[in-house]
């Protein structure tokens, strides 16, 4: 018995009839047959052998605009040729954008292209049930600047301070940005810093100070590269006063009786403090004042009781108009005689509308380093799991570990259910964040089998993989046509966009198991120097980012990382939350956020000048204005305003836009 390819004879069996091509290679396809003989005579039979392949041989290509190129792809086996761009079949049906990209001619020609053509390109083809897909090729599109404003025209109240939103996309890196002003262009220097601010790559946007009549007018911002000049359209800046009572007589009346209101509240203050004063260290509050205390104070109080796990602080119920009142004590943290002053902060809760003045106080003194240095930077749980043996090396510092009570634990199915993370707790939500630390080379399986385990779909990320000349962080994500692979994972990079002070990167994982495919979004932020605080500005433009692509319905948390995953991390996991909870309530207590942080994870804002950070940050969010209109609802909100016909002072064009954001 003998094997024949064509007419050749390839093998030769006297027992074992059968064929085998190991690692079948293109070469191999052509008609196979088989012949037999016995005493009776020969027998034969043959079969036609296919080998589909599909094969890519450059992985990133750079092309500039309008010109045409044609990705080759080698095909062979297959009755069909298909062509994808970021995972999704591209239809071929247009001849004046592509041509080939089939069995005759697979290859795909991409003719005067346009900066919506970069991503992923891939080929595969197909024979019955049987498909093969060849590697990614990264297309990269030289263009001048895409620039666009969210809408045409906005209004800002005079006295306010008022930004213009500018975003581009651009390849190669932009080199200059600005703007101008009826066709003049606006000069950033010095001496006009106290006017304006922005306008740099880093910083698109044009932020206004203080804005007059002078500032109504036509603006456009303009981006450049090497390739060329982006413009965006023009945007029409109104400035309204205002609003002022009609009626003079009304005006007097209202005047009158606000005098009055607030003379009986100075009164009763008065006679208030007096009593605190001369009773609150000699007797016990009666019920109906304890009652108006926890009233005022909801809002404040921590709420987590007097211990927990060996750590005492001070939960005595104080309102935060008292609390200036209370003369601090001490308390102790653990049992070994060691003391922190805690009551030093007891007036911590603030309105919103007071928080400029809260800081502006509290820096004279330095009062918001001691605040933050009140709390020690210590283990105040048990981090029994991290210390062991086997799980010492997954620790990036070998001082920096998760709690036992909140971490992260995964699916181990017998191996390791370790890594560096824990849960922690959102405004009126649980386990909303992740806090985690940078993978390790040892770890970036583990790092991909959590999001995928917790359903994470948004990552933050606080780092760069290198600052100074130590590393910060392993890349865990695959470079531009590459994928990666960790257990039953496959994970791809779609798209990767750099933007001003960070880069998105889109990023699909796949469970090879079930063919489940997830799409989740790192938001790198590239702006935080090393041994420092990063500008609020960038961090406030980087966080409206990252909530307005937040999935309405999703339940998983959003993973926050740096390097160890507690000071950065901290400081932007009390940024998302503290935003939330001043919007909702219109108070705040940054103190307790920071004190309810570390009782998930330890030493959440690593220093005393994060947490002063955080304090401008959010002052810098709470009085930012943002124009910015989702796509989705912007005919929504232009046809309110198109067919809205009272007077422009009575169009209360910022309450609409703010509703629509």
């Amino acid at each position: 018995m003998h094997w024949k390819k064509g007419s050749h004879r390839i093998f030769n069996y006297e027992y074992n009839p059968f064929s085998i091509i190991k690692i079948a290679k293109v070469d191999d396809a052509g008609n196979y047959s088989c012949h037999a003989r016995n005493k009776y005579g020969p027998a034969s039979d043959s079969a036609q052998l296919k080998v589909l392949s599909a094969r890519i041989r450059e992985k990133f290509h750079e092309v500039t605009a309008n010109d045409s190129y044609k990705i080759p792809c080698d095909v062979s086996g297959g009755d069909r040729v298909v062509w994808r761009k970021n995972d999704e079949e591209i239809v071929l049906d247009n001849q004046q954008i592509y041509a080939g990209g089939n069995v005759n001619d697979p290859s795909l020609e991409l003719k005067k292209i346009s900066h919506l053509d970069r991503g992923n390109y891939s080929c595969e083809t197909t024979y019955r049930s049987v498909t093969a897909k060849s590697t990614i090729i990264h297309l990269h599109v030289k263009d001048k600047p895409l620039v666009s404003l969210p809408n045409q025209m906005t209004e800002a109240i005079e006295g306010s301070n008022t930004i213009l939103d500018c975003s581009y996309d651009s390849y190669p890196k932009p080199t200059k940005v600005f703007w101008k002003k009826d066709d003049k262009i606006i000069k950033l220097s010095d001496l006009t810093r106290k006017k304006y601010n922005g306008s740099s790559v880093e910083i698109p946007v044009l932020v206004i100070y203080d804005t007059t009549q002078g500032d109504a007018g036509k603006y456009i911002c303009i981006v450049k590269n090497q390739i060329g000049t982006g413009y965006s359209q023009t945007l029409q800046l109104l400035i309204i006063e205002q609003e002022k009572n009609s009626s003079v007589t009304g005006a007097v009346v209202g005047g009158i009786f606000a005098t009055l209101i607030a003379i009986l509240v100075v009164i009763g203050l008065v006679v208030l403090l007096r009593r605190r004063s001369n009773n609150v260290t000699n007797r016990k509050p009666s019920r109906q004042e304890t009652i108006s205390n926890e009233e005022n104070d909801e809002l404040c109080n921590d709420g987590r009781g007097i211990r927990d796990n060996g750590l005492y602080l001070n939960v005595g119920i104080v309102s935060c108009s008292a609390a200036e009142n209370i003369k601090p004590t001490t308390v102790p943290i653990t049992g070994d005689n060691e003391y922190y002053n805690l009551s030093e902060v007891q007036s911590s809760c603030i309105r919103v509308e007071e928080l400029k003045q809260y800081i502006e106080k509290k820096q004279r003194q330095e009062e918001l380093k001691n605040e933050y240095k009140s709390i020690p930077n210590v283990a105040v749980h048990p981090t029994t799991h991290a210390q062991t043996k086997e799980n010492m090396p997954k620790n990036r510092f070998k001082t920096t570990f998760p709690y036992d009570h909140t971490r992260v634990i995964l699916e181990s199915n017998g191996g390791s259910d370790y890594i560096n993370a824990n849960y922690v707790d959102g405004f009126e939500k649980e386990k909303c964040y992740i806090a985690c630390q940078g993978p390790i080379k040892a770890t970036v399986a583990d790092h991909w089998k959590m999001i995928w385990q917790e359903n994470v779909y948004q990552i933050v990320m606080l780092t760069n993989l290198v600052e100074g000349i130590k590393i910060k962080c392993e890349q865990y994500w695959p470079s531009g046509g590459k994928q990666m692979v960790h257990g039953n994972l496959i994970i791809r990079l779609n798209v990767e966009k750099e933007r001003t002070a960070y880069v998105t990167r889109e990023i699909t994982i796949e469970d090879k198991k079930t063919s489940k495919k997830r799409k989740v979004t790192q938001y790198h932020f590239t702006a935080w120097p090393d041994h420092g605080t990063p500008d609020p500005l960038y961090l406030v433009l980087f966080h409206r980012h990252v909530i307005s692509d937040t999935k309405a319905g999703h339940s998983g948390p959003l993973l926050v990382h740096c390097s160890a995953g507690i000071g950065r991390t901290g400081t932007y996991i009390a940024l998302d939350a503290l935003l939330e909870e001043g919007r909702t309530t219109r108070f705040l207590d940054i103190f307790k956020f920071l004190k309810k942080m570390r009782y998930s994870r330890m030493n959440m804002i690593q220093t005393a000048n994060q947490y002063v950070c955080l304090h401008y940050t959010l002052l810098e969010a709470f009085t930012m204005k943002d124009t910015k209109i989702r796509k989705d609802k912007f005919s929504e909100v232009w046809m309110s305003i198109s067919t809205d016909n009272r007077p422009v002072n009575h169009q209360r064009l910022d309450e609409e836009f703010k509703v629509q954001i």
